[in-house]
């Protein structure tokens, strides 16, 4: 009762999803706002979660959280809690497809869904096309050491050394 049909549909995400006629949205994925808003909503009420972050896909999603935090704040006679949105760039892979866990090769930080054995062989995979942007994203490296990396990998790609450092420094 919280958003309307329209106000969905006015998301650029959704928008454009609807312009794409060969692919289409389908009915979960156009609800999924609703879902992803509620769970904010309860996260700041049981939790007094304030922040939320994702991917830049995930910006309609994030403002619906927030925008309906401030509803039924109202709606219950309240004031709202200050709430905040963030969200950074797709981690994408060289090949363009999405770094994450809704892609092929999941893993979580989980010890219980992922093993740290997993978790490093994982990384210790890591294809040389990206192990570079990686090592930007997720290490506190200094960019002299990561340029260090990115010349042993361009000599030596067989020492696989930038995906040892980039497996033990996140694992």
């Amino acid at each position: 009762k919280h958003f309307t049909v329209n106000h969905m549909i006015a998301k650029e995400s959704v928008r454009a999803r609807l312009e794409d006629r060969e692919h289409g949205i389908s009915y979960t994925e156009f609800s999924y706002m609703l879902l992803q808003a509620y769970d904010f909503h309860i996260l700041n009420r049981r939790h007094t979660c304030r922040l939320q972050i994702g991917g830049s896909d995930q910006w309609g999603n994030i403002t619906a959280g927030c925008e309906l935090i401030r509803r039924m704040a109202a709606a219950d006679n309240r004031e709202a809690p200050q709430v905040f949105g963030l969200t950074h760039p797709l981690v994408t892979k060289a090949d363009g497809s999405k770094f994450g866990k809704t892609e092929s090769g999941t893993i979580w930080l989980d010890s219980r869904r992922t093993s740290p054995y997993q978790f490093y062989q994982y990384f210790i995979q890591t294809p040389d096309a990206d192990v570079n942007k990686l090592l930007r994203y997720f290490t506190f490296l200094s960019h002299e050491d990561i340029s260090a990396l990115e010349i042993s990998l361009a000599k030596e790609p067989e020492k696989r050394t930038a995906q040892t450092v980039l497996a033990r420094e996140l694992t």
